[in-house]
């Protein structure tokens, strides 16, 4: 079990350092609560000058030349809005340079690493739930105004205390947001070759933990990959024996909750999201009707769509649907923007059917929840063009004394 909290002894704290601040600019309870897009700034300062005074960088060419493309992609439309199309130059900038900064193969480790860490300390919310723990910290405040109490590592939303929910939300607003980058962290190692039977065992409590109905099916989306790659009948077994488990005792309570009263309330939330990008898009096929524009633009066509009251009822659209959003928002090009981060070229060393099946997963990964507009989207997206084009790319090294 030891193995699975490594990166310690095996990473330099200034890249375990780099990885997380991805995860908390990724609209983490510290981003929502205290920072917001502002934070951007500072980090894009901080790594800019450690480009220049401290680490060593390989500037992709195929990165600089995609990501001008997808400048160009969002511009097209004049509806984009001025403040989100700063942000996401700001996102894009510090995207490069962190990728520039860790290879893939670090990255993801790192992420996996930390995201058990997180997540096994995050454990402790059950407690936290079951005894009502006050928190001598102030309160995480979420974008819509919920409170969530701080215990640093991970927060409590008050309504779950109030009415004892034993759902774990991590260091995110809720279990759903959660479960993004616990998910992630199950794929690097799956496709890092370093899934264990311990680190499985782990990432099933946790996953678990969250009662995410869209995580749990990913969870099993992913397991069934593992059971049909191993070679071992044992392991094999113990894989498939622990799932079914997982299904009998969690997974069933949680699916008749969703589909039987409010619960469902969540899954028609998700198909209104759709329908209305859907639209829209149909709308606005080549340019799209503007990057940033869905409070301005997809809320008022969506009253009008699916009718005011049923609109706001509890089935009420929230713009989960990331990746189908993005492209409603920019046009057709959008599609070939996504395509590197759909059939990201990490990946190169899988055969045809095997990268179909974790293209499949990513989509449904991020058009669960919105994480689109946030740095890991561009993170991932940057990783996936990395050399997707070619393999050339020019070491740099600026000169310290100018």
């Amino acid at each position: 079990m030891l193995s699975s909290f490594s990166c310690v002894s095996r990473f330099k704290a200034l890249d375990i350092f780099l990885v997380f601040l991805v995860m908390m600019l990724s609209k983490s309870l510290y981003f929502e609560s205290f920072f917001n897009n502002v934070i951007l700034i500072p980090v894009f300062i901080f790594l800019f000058l450690l480009a220049i005074f401290g680490t060593r960088v390989n500037i992709s060419l195929q990165i600089l030349f995609f990501s001008l493309i997808f400048l160009f992609v969002v511009l097209l439309n004049s509806d984009v809005r001025a403040l989100s199309y700063v942000t996401l130059m700001l996102r894009l900038f510090i995207a490069i340079l962190l990728v520039s900064f860790l290879n893939f193969d670090k990255f993801s480790k790192i992420f996996t690493d930390i995201i058990l860490v997180l997540g096994t300390i995050s454990l402790l919310a059950f407690l936290v739930i079951f005894f009502g723990i006050e928190s001598p910290f102030p309160d995480f405040v979420a974008t819509d105004g919920r409170h969530l109490r701080n215990f640093i590592f991970f927060g409590v939303s008050e309504n779950f205390i109030e009415y004892k929910i034993y759902r774990n939300s991590g260091l995110w607003w809720e279990p759903g947001a959660f479960q993004i980058f616990i998910m992630l962290g199950f794929f690097f190692s799956i496709i890092n070759g370093e899934i264990t039977k311990p680190k499985y065992f782990l990432f099933t409590a946790i996953i678990l933990s969250t009662q995410s109905t869209a995580g749990i099916f990913l969870f099993f989306f992913l397991s069934l990959h593992l059971v049909f790659k191993k070679n071992s009948h044992i392991q094999t077994s113990l894989l498939l024996l622990l799932f079914l488990f997982s299904v009998i005792f969690i997974l069933i309570p949680e699916l008749d909750y969703k589909f039987n009263g409010n619960g469902m309330a969540s899954a028609n939330s998700r198909i209104n999201d759709g329908l209305i990008s859907f639209e829209l898009f149909l709308d606005n096929i080549l340019l799209g009707y503007g990057y940033g524009n869905q409070i301005e633009v997809a809320v008022p066509f969506g009253e009008k769509l699916l009718g005011y009251s049923n609109y706001h009822s509890f089935s009420k659209p929230t713009g989960s649907d990331g990746l189908t959003m993005f492209i409603s928002q920019v046009g057709v090009f959008g599609i070939l923007i996504l395509l590197p981060f759909l059939y990201p070229s990490y990946l190169k060393s899988y055969g045809l059917l095997t990268k179909i099946y974790f293209s499949a997963f990513l989509f449904l990964l991020f058009n669960t929840q919105n994480f689109v507009f946030f740095i890991i989207f561009e993170i991932l997206l940057i990783y996936g063009v990395k050399e997707f084009l070619t393999n050339y790319s020019v070491p740099y090294k600026p000169n310290r004394h100018g």
